[in-house]
């Protein structure tokens, strides 16, 4: 997925069926999952938590497209005050969307951590932490600062 440039369809919209959302191109082939879960924002969002949905989307598109993809699909809730935190996660931290923010801010390294992506079944999983209204550049930082493994002395 990561480093492979094939072209991100703009033809279509998200139509969903069946609880799943379908963003191929179907002049494309093949299509993925991804496979989203999220927490809850507010009491009454809790529902139905985690949340989970699949969007189908074009094989190859690569982890920054996908994930600009979601955030484009209204899937994550927007907050009154407008500053909802959100990290992204796939077996490691790989981004924190905030809603005040333009863009998605990648944690160093994290369009190179193919190999260490929750692929189960065929299906790319990703997570959507929210951290309430705390400050994304701490959220960012906090992240950018783990330390996944013990060291090797």
């Amino acid at each position: 997925m990561v480093g492979h440039r094939c072209p991100v369809p703009g033809r279509h919209a998200l139509q969903a069926r069946d609880g799943v959302f379908n963003d191929v191109d179907h002049t494309e082939t093949p299509a993925m999952q991804l496979i989203l879960t999220r927490n809850g924002v507010a009491a009454g969002d809790d529902f139905d938590a985690p949340h989970r949905r699949i969007i189908k989307v074009t094989e190859g598109l690569p982890l920054d497209a996908l994930l600009r993809r979601v955030t484009r699909t209204k899937y994550l809730p927007s907050i009154s005050g407008g500053a909802a935190t959100r990290s992204v996660t796939s077996g490691v931290p790989l981004a924190v969307i905030a809603q005040q923010w333009d863009d998605i801010k990648w944690l160093p390294g994290a369009l190179q951590e193919q190999a260490a992506l929750d692929l189960r079944d065929g299906a790319l999983h990703l997570h959507f932490n929210y951290h309430t209204q705390i400050d994304p550049g701490i959220v960012f930082e906090v992240l950018r600062s783990l330390q996944l493994r013990s060291p090797d002395y």
